[in-house]
């Protein structure tokens, strides 16, 4: 999933300035924050550490996967959830994650129960207080359910503080913001390895044994979700196969401009039915969107449930979106799946994975990775995404598909 070359950019001589640097061996974007971690860990070691021990995954009954940040976040556990229902088929698997992913992780085949905990630290905008309250509840719900293990998917020190608080046995995890000393099974973050690899990583340091994937799906849709599909395919007159475009996300430095979007859908096979999808607050955005082409364009922004997107998303001859969780719910479904990235994030950490995902990211920006929600540079970065390399890169899965 190599990104393919873009436009090439013109961007001020301080724009490197802003370019976010890769763990190292934490996340944090400031110095003294850095320091901080790295005085608490070199304590904690000393303190509480202890070398990592075998664990009898086959004789393990409950089972804890925190992933308690956003949407696409969440469909990036999959093939580590896969992994350990393989493993430990008898066990029962419990995902932890935010109230935004409750419905999303109700649709996942390999998990036993969803549980939500507040995580107000991935709220949007990011909260500034420490909820040191939150992390206590958290601790105080998974002391109750009696796990024998648990694995945390993001590498955040407050999920590893309230693993350690419940006193699960096994706790493996990453330690992007510190906090390893607090696991039995710490991992390594590897800068070469996509979000989905490094939560098998995970898995890997703490000796989950690899049955492979197989080929069943990683979502279970439910025949409600199916017909609302339906009913909403057949009120637009979408047909059976439609071309799917998101052209909406919550970040507005990850949105191309509505005269690109007009052009690439203009362009689209004229055949082929077109729809916008997007939130209700979104409609009357892609509504104007639809207004510039020429070709009629459904827009059922709005219209579905997340688990009826799901399944609109299955029957897709080909999903054209933006850096947004539809994108990521298409690639996991095995649909072609046509992604636009901007320089927000490294796309070989965070693009939609999939055998049919082709991503589409400007190279060589100086000030990327920046992970700003607002460009300072009007999105410089998406704007060098050309509406023709997109119709050429469309049209390819298209006829490969």
């Amino acid at each position: 999933m190599a990104p393919e070359l873009q436009a090439p950019l013109t961007l001020p001589p301080d724009a490197a300035k802003r370019r976010v640097a890769l763990p190292d061996p934490y996340i944090y974007k400031s110095a003294w924050k850095r320091v901080a971690a790295g005085a608490i860990d070199s304590l904690g070691y000393m303190a509480l550490a202890s070398e990592p021990h075998g664990v009898d995954w086959a004789a393990q009954r409950r089972v804890a996967v925190l992933r308690l940040d956003h949407l696409g976040d969440l469909l990036h556990a999959l093939p580590a959830l896969r992994r350990l229902r393989r493993a430990m088929p008898l066990a029962q698997i419990d995902l932890w994650v935010g109230p935004w992913g409750q419905e999303l992780a109700g649709l996942f085949a390999d998990v036993g129960e969803v549980h939500v905990t507040a995580a107000g630290w991935f709220q949007r905008p990011e909260a500034k207080a420490w909820p040191l309250a939150q992390v206590r509840a958290l601790a105080d719900d998974l002391r109750r359910q009696r796990y024998g293990a648990a694995i945390e998917l993001r590498g955040h020190l407050f999920h590893h503080a309230a693993l350690w608080m419940a006193g699960i046995p096994v706790r493996a995890g990453q330690a992007l913001t510190g906090g390893g000393f607090l696991l039995t099974h710490p991992a390594v973050w590897q800068a070469d390895l996509h979000e989905q690899e490094q939560g098998l990583s995970v898995l890997d340091g703490a000796w989950v044994p690899d049955a492979g994937q197989g080929h069943e799906p990683y979502l279970e849709l439910p025949a409600s979700a199916l017909r609302e599909a339906d009913a909403v395919a057949e009120e637009l007159q979408l047909g059976p196969r439609p071309i799917l475009v998101q052209a909406a996300c919550g970040s507005q430095a990850k949105r191309w401009s509505p005269g690109a979007w007009a052009a690439v859908l203009e362009g689209l096979p004229q055949e082929v039915p077109v729809a916008l999808l997007g939130s209700a607050d979104e409609r009357e955005e892609m509504q104007a969107i639809a207004a510039l082409v020429k070709r009629p364009v459904a827009v059922a922004a709005g219209r579905l449930g997340l688990p009826a997107l799901a399944a609109l998303l299955s029957r897709a001859r080909l999903v054209l979106s933006v850096d947004s969780g539809p994108a990521h719910l298409a690639a996991v479904q095995g649909v072609p799946v046509l992604s636009l990235f901007s320089g927000t994030n490294r796309a070989s950490q965070w693009a939609p994975k999939g055998s049919r995902v082709k991503v589409l990211q400007a190279h060589g920006v100086a000030c990327s990775p920046c992970e700003l929600s607002d460009c300072p540079y009007g999105n410089a970065c998406m704007n060098a995404i050309e509406p023709g390399g997109v119709l050429r890169a469309a049209n390819e899965l298209l006829r490969a598909g």
